[in-house]
């Protein structure tokens, strides 16, 4: 590093030398001035030279412009541009005083500048004290000898007894440059006599190469060269390096950087040798080979020790959670991405370029992970070594997406991605892979010899498949040569070679393997064989087949495709081929058989965010296709009667919340189209909407926001135009039929207001306004006879355009009125009662009458006996209201909330709702006033709640008929209710004794009263019931007409692993069992058992069956299973 060379006794000495010659024998001297004067005063004779004052004796000249000396005292001053030269040692200063009286002192000030061939010395003011034998250095100190140098705002020599002579004191911006080594802070300490080197705050010390830096440094020196540096505070260490540029070939300077808490820094022979960080180690590392600069490799951990040999780098000892990663020069390295590394301890071996990780070790590089409690990686040829430690095993993953492996050792290459594994293990898309020997290669693919293939995750497998040689692929197949499936360790089955899927799960392309059996209607028989493929990663097919040696056979096709965020739809088929009626041999299935098949393609297209198309088209070549036997296995595909094949367009823009849509639809009815009309009036089986288009403006504020009552007023607006075309059929008065068309059309133009207002402050008040502008395009005209009545069915058509006005009123008022009781019943501690009434007001005119409001219409025409005819009706627009509307509505709402405590804590909960409501119609000829609904519901807990809804005719009846006459009180008539509840039964785990707790006597002998069951939080039961009823009474019978059913759900956890379940739906009333079922679940540990049993209903024992069902869990395994299914609940 350097040597201590600076300000040895010799200089401190030599100045004050040369000061003590020139004043202890100034009667020796001779001396001129421009003025002598000598007086005598109290301290004794005084001569003062004034002017060009030059005092000489032998090699000694001393130059000034004024002297005082006092001759009794020794002492004396000089003033003015002070010059003393003796021999090669020049002294300058302003002022300079020497007094002695029992110590010699000696102070000079202003530009005080003493030098000599080897030394110099510059201050402000100097001090020297023969007390302590020091000098004191004031203002702009800076000393200089040889080749060092100090600066300080102050200086402080005192001479000693060490190995240079001398410890000094330097303060305030400190530098000292020694022989090419420089230390600043803002205060530095030597103590010679322990050679101790103390520099504080901001501390540095620079080189050639390293920069030390620390709030506080301090450096133990051994004669004169340092021995150890420590550094208590925020150490770093800039250390300089040089490498060649790649591209130029010209030298770089590059920054290794050590940091931490605190820092020990030893040297050998004023060499390098170890660098100890301790606490929070960080250390920025330039791996240079061949002066090349391959790579940086930062670490961190508890502490850190750097190793030199000859002053460079040659190891690095990480301790403590070490971590780090290393950025590779892409130039100059085979590696191309960051590695990032972790362990409990890190040596990495410069020389030999050698890393090793112990405890914990993880090293990542691309997706590549490693994980153990030993690794080895040779930075030459990038290879990885790792062993078990401590039955701990390696574990390498190298992607994502794969699942990690396991072995006793475990190589691999960094840079091909290649690696062997010894007695290996991994899991893969929810199975498990063991092998002798397992080797991975750069696209992931798995080798093993003697593999074992298995969903099961013990270390001794329930079952597997063995095989010599394995190949993984992964989320694709499992190739192997050849195989054998062993159950128990015992060899079940084999294979010369076999292909299993691979995919965990996700679509995968293979064969659907098919269920068999027989049938007394149709023969042997299988289901579902076929085939799914996967084409891309947006589109897939799958082909079923069924198959009657009786009856033929059912062919399914499906394709379905989908790119996310832009387009979905699938396309499907069915094809039945069927023998005819009376023949029953299957050779004859494609000589005397009945083909029919149909046609379905939806699609839905996502243009851009604003708009959208779909469509979905629908064909049958037979009316009559899906009633057939191998189609209609259920009652909803038998009774599905219209055959619906649409087209929609919508269109939206955000910026004006307006809209649009565009709807085509064609939907026929085939079963109508077979039955035969049975009167002149027209039966339709076909309907096409050619087109419908709507727009939309969405609701806003009609004079904009402010704090008025009527900036609280909405509006909106649609429209709607449709047009049809409808084709069926007619019975002729001579039983021929006839085909008809009808042609239909409209517009709708709906508009409305809506307002609110809030009254007294806690009454709401809303208004709504609702207007309806319908246009048709054509109508007719009914002819009149003679009498001027209606003539049946007889009318003059009209194109021209007519129009209706119509629209409606409604207002209602609300309030919430608020009430609190306090309780102390068990938990609940108050109870909060919300009333809220309200009133509605609705009012719709008389649009038959001719003039409404002053204004004439022309909506609906009469005959002369009052009958009305509505040129609207029948058209695709509402029918003209008639007859005036006119209705007040009330409702009382009753809500009940508690507040309980438990647990230490209050919770509200909403106990009671009971809710009650009724309508007047003055406009009514009788029976204004509606039914009285009633209705309570109630939620006390998760496992109770029970709803009751009534109805009360508030009018009087006369030998079961409903008379037009209030009764004295009101009469139910119909009620509604459903009580639902649930009951369980913990597990017992364990009993706790209570006796040791108690204080009492208890000198009850039973044992069990001492101890008290600890439950778990898992059921052993639990049963779900449900009871509901309906009451409706039957004016006219005098009678109620009743309906009543219990509904039961019960689980039972009958052990650990085995549970049982049933449920059952009774027609109480009847005493009848409408459905029950049974099932019987066991998990196994890799297997699933189950059983389930419909035991029927009725005579004929319908809905009855069973299915046994045992399969592996692996959903890529599923057809390794067990399955019989009978009864005609499966449709056998």
């Amino acid at each position: 590093m350097f040597k201590l060379i600076i300000f040895n006794s010799h200089f401190k000495k030599l100045l004050l030398l040369n000061i003590m010659i020139a004043f202890s024998f100034m009667s020796n001297w001779t001396y001129q001035a421009d003025l002598l004067n000598a007086k005598k005063t109290s301290n004794g004779d005084l001569k003062e030279l004034i002017g060009n004052v030059i005092i000489e004796k032998d090699s000694t000249i001393l130059m000034t412009q004024k002297a005082l000396i006092f001759s009794n005292n020794e002492k004396f001053q000089l003033f003015g541009d002070i010059k003393m030269i003796d021999k090669e040692n020049i002294l300058t200063c302003d002022t300079l005083f020497y007094f002695s009286n029992d110590v010699e002192n000696i102070i000079a000030f202003g530009n005080v500048n003493f030098e000599n061939d080897n030394n110099v010395i510059k201050s402000d003011s100097l001090y020297y004290s023969m007390d302590n034998d020091s000098i004191s250095a004031f203002g702009n100190a800076f000393l200089n000898h040889l080749e060092s140098t100090m600066t300080a705002a102050k200086i402080n020599l005192t001479e000693s007894k060490g190995f240079l002579g001398n410890s000094f004191h330097a303060q305030n911006n400190v530098v000292i440059n020694d022989n090419e080594v420089i230390i600043k802070g803002s205060e530095v300490f030597y103590i010679d006599s322990i050679q101790h080197m103390t520099i504080l705050e901001d501390a540095h010390i620079i080189d050639t190469n390293n920069e030390i830096l620390g709030e506080n440094i301090f450096i133990q020196f051994q004669d004169s060269m340092i021995q150890q540096i420590l550094i208590d505070e925020n150490p770093i260490i800039n250390r300089k390096i040089t490498n060649t540029s790649y591209e130029s070939n010209t030298y770089n300077n590059l920054i290794d950087i050590i940091s931490g808490e605190s820092m020990v820094i030893d040297y050998i022979d004023n060499k390098l040798d170890k660098v100890h960080v301790i606490g929070m180690a960080n250390s920025l590392y330039h791996v240079i080979d061949d002066n090349l600069l391959e790579g940086i490799n930062e670490v961190s951990g508890d502490s850190i020790v750097f190793l030199f040999n000859n002053d460079e780098l040659s190891k690095i000892k990480v301790s403590g959670g070490g971590k780090g990663f290393y950025t590779p020069e892409f130039q100059n390295s085979n590696i191309d991405s960051i590695i990032n590394y972790f362990a409990e301890k890190i040596d990495y071996d410069i020389a030999n370029n050698i890393n090793h990780f112990y405890q914990d070790g993880s090293i990542q590089y691309q997706d590549t992970k490693l994980n153990a409690d030993y690794m080895e990686i040779d930075w030459d040829t990038n290879k990885l070594n790792s062993y078990k430690v401590n039955d701990k095993q390696p574990i390498v993953q190298t992607d994502k997406k794969s699942s990690p492996i396991l072995g006793d050792t475990i190589y691999f290459d960094l840079i091909s991605k290649i690696g062997m594994i010894n007695k290996g293990r991994t899991e893969l898309n929810n199975a498990f892979y063991h092998g002798h020997e397992i080797v991975h290669d750069n696209q992931n693919n798995i080798y093993s010899s003697q593999g074992i293939y298995t969903s099961c995750d013990l270390d001794h497998p329930h079952y597997y498949f063995k095989s010599n040689k394995m190949k993984m692929i992964p989320d694709k197949y499992i190739i192997a040569q050849p195989i054998i499936l062993h159950i128990k360790g015992l060899p079940i089955i084999g294979f010369p070679f076999a292909i299993l899927p691979n995919k965990g799960g996700q679509r995968q392309s293979g064969w659907i393997m098919p269920t068999f059996g027989y049938s007394e209607r149709n023969g042997t028989y299988f289901h579902n064989l076929g085939y799914y493929h996967v084409l891309n990663d947006y589109s897939e097919i799958k082909v079923l087949s069924n198959f009657y040696d009786r009856k033929g056979f059912k062919l399914n096709f499906k394709f379905r495709y989908n790119k996310r965020y832009n387009y979905s739809g699938s396309f499907s088929s069915t094809l039945v081929q069927d023998l005819n009626s009376g023949s029953s041999d299957i050779k004859n299935i494609f000589s005397n058989a009945t083909q029919n098949n149909n046609l379905i393609w939806s699609h839905n297209h996502q243009i851009d965010p604003t708009q959208n198309y779909n469509f979905n088209f629908h064909y049958i070549s037979k009316n009559d296709f899906y009633q057939q036997s191998q189609v209609g296995y259920n009652s909803e595909t038998r009774l599905q009667q219209n055959i619906l094949s649409t087209f929609n367009y919508r269109k939206s823009w955000s910026n004006s919340d307006n809209s649009i849509n565009i709807n085509l639809s064609d939907s026929f009815n085939p079963l109508i189209k077979n039955n035969k009309p049975t009167s002149s009036v027209p039966v339709f089986y076909r309907n096409m909407i050619l087109p419908q288009i709507k727009f939309n403006h969405g609701s806003r504020l009609l004079f904009g926001d402010g704090a008025k009552w009527y900036h609280s007023i909405y509006y909106g607006y649609n429209s709607d135009y449709k047009a049809s075309r409808d084709i069926g059929h007619l019975l002729l008065e001579n039983n021929e039929v006839k085909d008809s068309i009808r042609y239909k059309n409209g517009i709708n133009h709906r508009f409305y207001l809506k307002g609110s207002k809030k009254l007294f402050q806690h009454i709401n008040f809303n208004t709504t306004i609702n207007m309806l502008e319908s246009w048709i395009l054509g109508y007719k005209e009914p002819q009149l006879d003679s009498n001027g009545l209606f003539i049946d069915n007889q009318f003059d058509s009209s194109d021209k355009l007519k129009r209706r006005l119509t629209g409606d009123l409604s207002l209602s008022m609300g309030t919430k009125l608020y009430g609190v009781l306090s309780t102390n019943i068990f938990n609940l501690t108050a109870i909060r009662h919300v009333v809220s009434p309200s009133v509605t007001y609705s009012y719709r005119p008389d649009f038959s009458q001719q003039n409404i409001f002053g204004l004439n219409i022309d909506y609906v025409t009469k005959d002369s006996s009052g009958d009305i005819y509505d040129y609207f009706s029948g058209n695709l627009v509402p029918s003209t209201p008639l007859g005036k509307r006119e209705s007040y509505g009330f409702k009382l709402n009753n809500d009940f909330y508690g507040k309980i405590f438990t647990n230490g804590d209050y919770k509200k909960i909403h106990l009671i709702n009971w809710s009650n409501s009724l309508s007047y119609n003055p406009t009514y000829e009788e029976f204004k006033l509606s039914y009285l609904n009633s209705s309570l519901r109630s939620t006390l807990s998760s496992n109770l709640n029970f709803n009751i809804n009534l109805n009360y005719d508030l009018y009087k009846t006369n030998n079961g008929v409903r008379i037009n006459e209030i009764a004295n009180s009101p009469r139910l008539s119909s009620l509604n209710s459903s009580i639902q509840f649930k009951l369980f039964g913990k597990q017992i785990d364990r009993f706790q004794d209570t006796s040791l707790d108690s204080t009492e006597d208890n000198t009850n002998t039973n044992i069990y009263d001492q101890y008290e069951p600890i439950l778990t939080s898992n059921n052993k039961w639990q049963a779900t019931f449900n009871l509901g009823s309906f009451f409706n009474f039957n004016n006219s019978l005098n009678q109620w007409d009743k309906d009543f059913w219990f509904d039961s759900n019960l689980d039972f956890n009958i052990t650990k692993h085995w549970s049982l379940s049933y449920s059952a739906r009774f027609n109480v009333m009847s005493s009848e069992i409408v459905r029950h079922n049974l099932m019987i679940y066991r998990p196994l540990h890799c297997w699933m058992f189950s059983f389930q049993w419909y035991p029927g209903i009725g005579p004929n024992n319908f809905g009855s069956g069973f299915q046994l069902l045992i399969k592996v869990k692996n959903p890529d395994l599923q057809d390794i299973r067990l399955k019989h299914t009978e009864g005609n609940m499966f449709g056998f």
